[in-house]
């Protein structure tokens, strides 16, 4: 998928990941794309518990964003990189 991402960008696409991801930790395997949909589990927040839900489920997401980064070595988004993704 990383290389589909990165010849797509190269074609001048712009690229966007899909909006089902159950963890925030995913979007960092995102490498190159410009954004991550979040649409969907907004949604279930939304059926959840109206504004105050949606607002959960965004704020547990930053907040697991913020932790993987830090536990890759991250300290912002353009950190990540390609060398995140082990490789034999």
């Amino acid at each position: 998928a990383v290389d589909a991402i990165r010849q797509a960008r190269k074609a001048g696409f712009r690229v966007t990941t899909r909006d089902d991801m159950p963890r925030a930790a995913e979007a960092i395997l995102a490498l190159g794309a410009r954004a991550v949909l979040v649409g969907r589990p907004c949604l279930w927040g939304l059926a959840a518990a109206g504004e105050e839900g949606v607002g959960r489920v965004l704020e547990m997401f930053r907040q697991e964003l913020t932790l993987a980064m830090a536990l890759c070595g991250c300290p912002e988004i353009g950190a990540i990189d390609r060398s995140l993704i082990a490789s034999d």
